[in-house]
């Protein structure tokens, strides 16, 4: 409570670096070859809590 989402830290699971983003939670990324990514979101609040979601994402 009282806090808000900073950064967001996007991991595509292809091997590039995570990507972090700051006041949107909006990103792109190209996977250059088919195949399954765990890709992961993680916030960052203004009182430096975490919370990490990965979701399994197939590109065909």
């Amino acid at each position: 409570p009282g806090s808000t989402i900073d950064v967001y830290t996007w991991n595509f699971g292809d091997g590039d670096s995570p990507k972090e983003v700051k006041g949107s939670s909006a990103t792109t990324h190209d996977f250059l070859k088919a195949g399954t990514y765990a890709v992961s979101l993680k916030v960052t609040d203004s009182a430096g809590r975490t919370h990490t979601v990965t979701k399994a994402v197939t590109i065909s």
